[in-house]
Formats: C-alpha cells, structure tokens, sequence
C-alpha cells in the first residue's frame, strides 16, 4: 500500500507540474525525487537498518519538502524566463538558482539543526524518523539545486537547438527547390 501511495503521491505532483510548468520540468522534478528516495533507501540498506511505517512517514515528508524546494526554484525561473529573451535557459536557470540559493541553503540549514538535535536527543522512534529525515534533506536540497533546475535547462536548450537546425534545413529546402525551377 505505500508504495502505491508514494506512486500516486508522484503522479499527482507531475500533473501539478505539468500544469503548473511544463512536461520536461514535471518529469525532472520526479527525477529528483527518485534520487532523493534512492538515496534514502541506500542510506538504510548501508547501515542495515529495517524499514518500518515510520521510514514511510519520513519518506513522503521529503517527498513534499523536496518537490517545494524544486518548484520555489521553477517558479524562480518562469519569472525571469519573462524579463531574459537573449539568455539561453540554462543561464536563466543558473541566474535563478543563484538567487534562490540563499533561501534554500538558510532553509535547509535550519530544518536540519531541529532534526539534528531531535535525532540526538530524542527517543528510539524519534531517530528512526529524524534519521531519513536528515539525508531526505540533504539530498533534496542538493537535487533541487544541481539536477531539476539544471537539466531541464539543458533539456530545454538542445531541443531549442534541434527546433533552429529543422528551420534551416526546411528554409535551405525551399531555396534550393525555388532554385531548381
């Protein structure tokens, strides 16, 4: 059942994205949350500690934490995508996440002191929820900034340049057959 519900949880967030954004950046932020929960689960294989229903808890926390923390970066990006017509997208996404930055690292830094301390200082069950808590954070923050935003960029510039490379083709078509006749 909760692997049903991580899936529908991530089919419901692509949809928003996809409404919200664009089809390439609803299927990069998905990405970004296979990452972060692969990196979850390998953290807990590595040190061979059991799953239980509080490690699913944590998960669909990061889940929601990391999908905010990539979309206020989306949102960065749409509104200067606005004011940057001679930039290619991947120097609006890096002009974005520059000034996002700040916001994401201070808000990571201080979710991640509180579970620290939490994970030091409370109970058995409070540290089997802190713990993938504490790598859901890191690891979100690190896709939000390094893989979401800067793929969908690069994504988005090749097809740009497959769309310009089609034109000249079809324009030197139709000069070449105007000039055969």
């Amino acid at each position: 059942k909760t692997l049903l519900f991580s899936l529908i949880a991530a089919l419901a967030m692509l949809i928003y994205i996809i409404i919200r954004f664009d089809w390439r950046s609803a299927i990069m932020a998905v990405v970004s949350l296979t990452i972060n929960v692969l990196a979850m689960l390998s953290a807990y294989a590595l040190f061979a500690i059991p799953l239980s229903a509080t490690f699913i808890a944590a998960i669909l926390t990061i889940m929601g934490y990391s999908i905010n923390d990539t979309i206020v970066i989306f949102d960065r990006i749409r509104e200067n995508t606005k004011f940057a017509k001679n930039m290619t997208h991947s120097e609006i996404a890096d002009k974005s996440i520059t000034e996002s930055l700040t916001r994401t690292i201070n808000t990571s830094v201080t979710t991640l002191i509180t579970i620290v301390i939490l994970y030091f200082m409370g109970a058995t069950t409070l540290k089997e929820f802190a713990l993938p808590i504490i790598i859901g954070i890191v690891v979100g923050s690190y896709t939000s900034i390094f893989v979401a935003s800067p793929w969908v960029a690069a994504w988005k510039d090749i097809a740009r340049e497959a769309q310009k490379e089609r034109a000249a083709a079809a324009r030197a078509s139709k000069k070449s057959g105007k000039s055969k006749k």
